[in-house]
């Protein structure tokens, strides 16, 4: 299956990364809050880039 997969032209551009939770689920705005919390502590420890760059990482390396 690899092997049939082809690149597109132009590259997917990178986009921010976005959350959304449905205000049906319970807890929902805490969850929201507690996402938001973990991403400024990443940023604020330099950590936010490196985790965005392991999980393209990750896509790009299927096999």
């Amino acid at each position: 299956m690899l092997s049939a997969l082809v690149a597109l032209t132009p590259s997917i551009e990178y986009k921010a990364l976005c959350y959304e939770i449905s205000k049906s689920t319970p807890n929902w705005q805490f969850i929201l809050d507690d996402i938001n919390a973990e991403i400024a502590i990443m940023r604020a420890n330099n950590e936010f880039e490196g985790f965005i760059k392991n999980k393209k990482q990750q896509c790009y390396n299927l096999g």
